[in-house]
């Protein structure tokens, strides 16, 4: 989550924290042990407890990779079809729009999207879905360091501090190129991915948590 940015000033003393409670938990562990035991006992303990924490980790680190990595997955890979495409199709003139609709907020980064004036550019465009809430904005083209500055602080008097939808955000299906979208059962959207104007480029799959069960959705 966003706001666990704040507390990465004290990750490290939470780690501490926790060593010298297991340090202090595995001698407690260990005290009415003989002497001889004494210190197998504590190794065994600290030993088990910070395996299982390895194991529990890393289990946790595979399922984000493999459940929900499909973002990071699919915008490449239309990079790669929009590149594809110029080839067999030579059309470098117009702006090509990527759409998005539900899944506006696991948009990446513009990094991941051809801007090469060179070439034909790419560029995120939003389509009507259930959110209701402000959409982000987009920057003004710039060319140089002037209307760079020009660019980065304009006021957009489109944007408002109570979350309200500007309608402006959007624009139609007809005018998107690529469409990047989540197909999920419980989705009150159109399904894209079944509507005779769409071609599927590319599928990756992605968890779905409310169909999932215990423990393989955590």
């Amino acid at each position: 989550h966003k706001e666990e940015r704040f507390l990465s000033p004290v990750l490290p003393l939470i780690a501490l924290s926790a060593a010298i409670a297991l340090h202090f938990m595995a001698r407690l562990f260990a005290s009415p042990l003989p002497a001889r035991l004494a210190h197998p006992a504590y190794i065994l303990m600290t030993g088990t407890v910070v395996l299982v924490s390895l194991l529990l980790s890393s289990s946790r680190a595979a399922l984000i990779v493999h459940g929900f990595a499909a973002p990071l997955r699919a915008w490449p890979a239309l990079s790669r079809d929009v590149a594809a495409h110029e080839r067999s199709t030579g059309l470098l003139d117009l702006p090509m729009n990527v759409c998005v609709g539900k899944e506006w907020f696991r948009f990446p980064s513009s990094f991941l999207l051809d801007s090469d004036p060179a070439r034909r550019p790419s560029r995120v465009r939003f389509i009507k879905s259930r959110f209701d809430g402000q959409l982000p904005a987009w920057f003004d083209p710039w060319d140089s360091v002037e209307t760079l500055f020009h660019a980065t602080r304009r006021v957009d008097e489109t944007l408002n501090r109570d979350n309200k939808e500007d309608f402006s955000r959007y624009v139609k299906e007809e005018e998107c190129h690529y469409l990047v979208d989540l197909a999920s059962p419980q989705q009150a959207e159109k399904h894209y991915e079944q509507s005779s104007d769409w071609e599927e480029v590319a599928r990756f799959p992605f968890l779905d948590l409310p169909a999932s069960r215990f423990p393989y959705k955590s």
